[in-house]
């Protein structure tokens, strides 16, 4: 299952695509929030949240700012 990511909110709030290392958060379509582990990259993280969305049964989330 591919999942689809919304950075739109992310890009608006820091003026740019979401890259780097930090704490990342995801907002699935369902409703549900996960926050991935502190100083991961982006890289890293969305590979997480897509495991986690395939769990969870969504394909669609959102990178919160």
């Amino acid at each position: 299952m591919t999942m689809t990511v919304n950075t739109t909110e992310y890009q608006f709030s820091h003026g740019r695509k979401p890259r780097g290392q930090g704490t990342w958060a995801f907002q699935f379509s369902n409703g549900s929030v996960v926050f991935s582990s502190p100083y991961q990259t982006y890289t890293q993280a969305l590979r997480d949240a897509r495991k986690l969305a395939f769990h969870e049964g969504t394909s669609v989330a959102k990178v919160l700012p």
